[in-house]
């Protein structure tokens, strides 16, 4: 753990901007390029944000945080309207070993309760008429920048985890209802509220795999399922089973089994079908 006498728990933000905002069922932002540091914090509802063009999703009561320089758009919930909190902290420089140590650590942590109360006091602090007001919101602000990084890597603290075997059942059940989606290492980590290093340590210790390993093995295994007891075209299966395209989705199958999509189904169903 970095000490934090070091230089890059030395930072102060340019600016901050703050407030509370309510979205209708369906609601929309963006796109738009991410300009600071953001924390997001969703009192109601939930969204989905698309990231460089990859989905994340987060859910109410939760606290997400997004870095600069990257294409946004979110989506909020269809069924009901959402309430969320902003915090936007502009530091001009990031130090290096601060923008690692942020990178590594999950992207959307539980919003705690001491999390609520300064997002709250912040945002009323914003109409105060205070002639501090300015200083006390750039000081508020990092006080909770901080707050996300030490909530944050306590999920990370791999003594306080709960059994192991726990974890990857959870993380296994996320996968395989999630095979259709397009999910990443850190979406199944952030899912069983653990850091990313952490979920591969164990799936090795365990399974003697990696997560993504594991999401691709599914992924072929329902695929296989689907060609010997269906009828869909080769190109809706690949789609339904996360694959991009056939091309991608025919290879693998070929290496799991040595035989195309086709002879897969051909095998189980003893004649001839025209995809």
């Amino acid at each position: 753990m970095p000490k934090p006498t070091e230089d890059r728990d030395l930072i102060w933000p340019e600016y901050v901007k703050v407030g509370a905002v309510n979205y209708p069922p369906g609601g929309t932002l963006g796109p738009r390029i991410q300009p600071t540091i953001e924390l997001v914090m969703i009192h109601q509802g939930d969204m989905t944000v698309h990231i460089d063009g990859k989905p994340f999703h987060s859910d109410k009561d939760t606290v997400t945080i997004f870095f600069p320089g990257h294409q946004e758009y979110f989506i909020f919930s269809k069924e009901t309207k959402t309430t969320h909190s902003y915090l936007h902290i502009a530091i001009p420089k990031i130090p290096e070993t601060l923008s690692e140590q942020l990178h590594r650590l999950p992207r959307s942590i539980p919003l705690s309760k001491q999390m609520s109360q300064l997002t709250t006091e912040l945002v009323a602090l914003k109409s105060s008429n205070l002639s501090t007001r300015d200083i006390m919101l750039k000081t508020r602000s990092v006080l909770m920048f901080w707050l996300f990084i030490g909530e944050a890597e306590m999920l990370c603290n791999y003594d306080n985890k709960k059994p192991s075997h726990d974890l990857i059942e959870s993380a296994c059940r996320f996968i395989e209802a999630h095979l259709h989606e397009e999910i990443t290492l850190e979406t199944i980590a952030n899912a069983v509220s653990v850091c990313p290093e952490y979920l591969i340590r164990v799936f090795n210790q365990e399974l003697d795999n990696t997560p993504i390993a594991y999401l691709w093995q599914k992924r072929v295994v329902l695929g296989i399922d689907l060609l010997e007891r269906s009828g869909l075209s080769v190109s809706t299966i690949a789609e339904r089973c996360g694959f991009k395209t056939r091309n991608h989705f025919s290879r693998r199958i070929s290496e799991a089994t040595g035989n195309s999509p086709k002879e897969v189904r051909n095998k189980v169903w003893n004649n001839s079908i025209t995809d």
